[in-house]
């Protein structure tokens, strides 16, 4: 192994959990897949007729916390759940 000071650097972005320097839309507290969440995500699913826990999540969470946008790579998934969120995609 590399001695500390030569080791390589993974960048780090602003808003992601565990980042030393939080972006102005980082989702902080417990946000766990919870009974309650999981049911929300389950219903999310059931009413439109998808499959992916991964995106409803997302989209539950961007409800519950009043999300402004939601950053993803996975953008015509995510309008299936919720056409109202808006999405920037990178």
């Amino acid at each position: 192994m590399r001695p500390r000071s030569r080791r390589a650097r993974a960048p780090r972005a602003g808003g992601i959990s565990g980042s030393s320097q939080p972006g102005p839309s980082t989702i902080r507290g417990n946000h766990d897949a919870d009974a309650p969440g999981g049911i929300a995500v389950g219903a999310l699913l059931a009413a439109t007729g998808t499959a992916d826990v991964v995106d409803a999540h997302a989209i539950v969470l961007a409800r519950a916390v009043q999300s402004i946008m939601v950053v993803t790579s996975d953008p015509d998934d995510l309008a299936a759940l919720d056409p109202a969120v808006r999405l920037h995609v990178v």
